[in-house]
């Protein structure tokens, strides 16, 4: 059985923007997070602890219908992404407030 291939990150020009908008404790956290996805596969990227990544139930990009997730990068910290390919994670989004990630 071939091996699974890793996880590979694309960062949206809102991502990168709020990214570079963090304060620093959490822009290490979440390039530490974005290494820890780039390390793993998707299975184990979905079985990954820390990251809790999941699938936010019933919510959609809006623009092209694909499943939102989200995963965790910092205390109360969470970023938005969509799952492509079954080895892409597309960032939309990273958000230091865990309640105004899902708005």
């Amino acid at each position: 059985m071939p091996p699974r291939p890793l996880m590979t990150v694309d960062l949206t020009p809102t991502a990168r923007r709020d990214l570079l908008g963090l304060q620093e404790p959490l822009r290490k956290a979440a390039l530490k997070a974005l290494r820890i996805i780039r390390s793993l596969d998707q299975v184990g990227l979905q079985a990954h602890k820390g990251l809790n990544f999941e699938p936010l139930s019933g919510l959609v990009e809006p623009n092209t219908g694909k499943q939102l997730w989200s995963f965790r990068f910092g205390k109360g910290a969470r970023a938005i992404c969509t799952l492509e390919g079954g080895s892409l994670v597309v960032v939309a989004t990273f958000e230091p407030d865990h309640s105004k990630a899902y708005r």
